[in-house]
């Protein structure tokens, strides 16, 4: 049997759907309509500071930041959109992420980015190239992280060096890293902890809701043909000082996870009808995209609006429903200057920056 993990990766300006249910049938904590909870309109306008960069029809939505409110781009680069890019919009505009200057690295395929206060980080797998620089696309490959600085300049990368197939990855401030993928033996879905060298510092327990999903998929009375189990697309994400995990597309809590390998378990009240698609942070607060089930979005025209809420990062319990004036929610980045900022292409193909303030 084997396992897919889907990147949340590069789709045309709409929110990803890949992955399927990933957790146990969800007993609706909350209605998404419920007249206790409060709705408040949030008007964008344009931001000519966050705006300028040539940008491309196919884009990696939501766009992530740092914790520190910096922008990742991630797309198919103009002018060709051919090769995968990221950028770094920082206050000094827009920085490239050179992941060319990893040159000893061959055949680059971008699996995740991770922006981080000290500049980005980027999971790739990649061969290994000859002395003459010459391409190793034939020999083995292997999976490697690969460091940037604010400026976008390329600075260090290690290969991984563990028993699994990562699809996403972040770091501490300490330079250890976080990892998420599959287990290559079993294909149980993994969390690791890894050393600034590469090599597994710990593994981590996921709550039991996640044990008891993947054992319900797993019977070993049925045929190993069977179609492969596809894990969902995970989000991590920055938030104190602990990195957020959100299994998108299923009712699963969103995990905290510690540098020390504590995890904290939060179960989001999630709207009827609805799943987990991504979060945005910022000190003391967190605020939660869901995404319809399947079922839900066949009833739905395609440009339904994601119901966006405000969430009790203790309890999970919901505030308030945001509805964003200008643009679409899945277009919502993150916070900057204690403002909202989002970004959506215009006509001309250049990127286009918005913010609304927050009482």
């Amino acid at each position: 049997m084997a396992v897919t993990t889907p990147r949340f990766g590069l789709v045309l300006l709409v929110p990803v759907l890949s992955g399927i249910f990933f957790g146990q049938q969800h007993k609706p904590q909350s209605k998404e309509n419920n007249p206790a909870i409060p709705a408040v309109e949030v008007t964008f306008k344009e931001e000519p500071r966050l705006s300028g960069l040539m940008s491309s029809p196919v884009m990696s939505y939501p766009i992530q930041c740092s914790e520190n409110g910096v922008p990742l781009v991630d797309m198919l680069a103009p002018p060709d959109f051919k090769e995968e890019q990221g950028y770094l919009l920082t206050a000094d505009g827009a920085r490239k992420l050179d992941i060319g200057a990893a040159n000893d690295l061959s055949g680059k395929e971008i699996i995740d980015w991770y922006p981080s206060e000290s500049g980005a980080l980027a999971l790739v797998l990649a061969g290994e190239s000859s002395q003459g620089g010459t391409s190793a696309n034939s020999g083995p490959r292997h999976y490697y992280v690969v460091t940037f600085g604010t400026d976008g300049a390329y600075k260090s990368q290690v290969k991984i060096d563990a028993s699994f197939t990562p699809s996403k990855i972040a770091g501490f401030d300490s330079g250890i890293l976080l990892a998420y993928g599959a287990d290559r033996n079993t294909d149980q879905p993994t969390l690791a902890l890894l050393k600034q060298d590469g090599s597994v510092l710990r593994y981590l327990q996921l709550d039991t809701s996640v044990r008891n999903w993947y054992a319900s998929k797993t019977d070993s009375n049925e045929s190993a043909s069977r179609s492969p189990i596809t894990l969902p697309s995970g989000q991590l994400t920055p938030y104190s000082d602990s990195v957020l995990l959100v299994s998108q597309g299923s009712t699963l809590p969103v995990f905290a996870i510690r540098e020390d390998g504590s995890i904290r378990a939060v179960r989001v009240a999630i709207p009827d009808g609805y799943t987990l698609d991504s979060i945005i942070t910022r000190p003391q607060q967190w605020y939660v995209r869901f995404r319809a089930r399947p079922l839900e979005a066949e009833r739905t025209t395609s440009d339904a609006p994601s119901p966006l809420f405000e969430v009790n990062p203790e309890e999970g319990t919901l505030i308030e429903r945001l509805s964003p004036v200008g643009v679409r929610a899945d277009e919502v980045a993150c916070f900057q200057r204690g403002n909202l900022i989002a970004f959506r292409r215009g006509a001309d193909g250049k990127l286009i920056g918005m913010s609304a303030g927050l009482q």
